[in-house]
């Protein structure tokens, strides 16, 4: 078992060299979750991504990679989870809280308040900065919208405090997705 507080953090997988930059992280994340991209768009976008590199003349050239497309799948869900350790979520706890694009303020913000790192000019690990983001204490502005978008509003009795949640969760939801009141439900 590899432990961070101990081992170096990899810039490979299986022997393919890897750009372990959080910036390529955000990217390959973004691509990877994105609806409108076909499989295959997504893969050549994240090839690129993590195994492009540029020589001592500034050319760019890809590095050895995965070929097949079970290993590559593998290596990149290794890259985006990490040394990851608790419990595997399930599949009703796999809802995306975070957007690196709605939410990339907020996370700025949170970073630069919290840990005094600018992200315009950091130079980090994608693990690292993946574990810091989760790691946010439960008072910053990123957190609360997180709490916000998973917060249960079906025990909510009172139709006023029910409206008032959800007029916040559908202004930070991270799809345009309208909550239905249980009137709008019943119909």
């Amino acid at each position: 078992m590899n432990n961070v507080l101990i081992h170096p953090l990899p810039d490979e997988w299986n022997g393919y060299k890897i750009n372990t930059w959080f910036q390529v992280g955000i990217q390959v994340s973004l691509i990877y979750y994105d609806e409108e991209l076909t499989n295959l768009e997504k893969s050549s976008l994240i090839i690129e991504l993590l195994f492009e590199d540029e020589d001592e003349s500034g050319n760019l050239y890809m590095r050895d990679h995965p070929q097949d497309i079970d290993e590559l799948e593998d290596c990149i869900k290794w890259f985006l989870n990490g040394w990851y350790h608790d419990r595997q979520p399930s599949e009703s706890d796999k809802k995306r809280l975070v957007d690196y694009n709605i939410d990339q303020w907020r996370i700025y913000a949170d970073f630069r308040q919290i840990y005094g790192i600018n992200l315009n000019e950091a130079d980090m690990h994608w693990w690292e900065f993946y574990n810091l983001l989760c790691g946010l204490s439960d008072k910053c502005v990123l957190s609360r919208v997180r709490f916000v978008r998973t917060f249960d509003i079906s025990n909510i009795k009172d139709e006023k405090e029910k409206a008032k949640w959800i007029k916040q969760k559908e202004q930070v939801a991270l799809k345009k997705e309208k909550i239905k009141t249980d009137e709008e439900k019943r119909l």
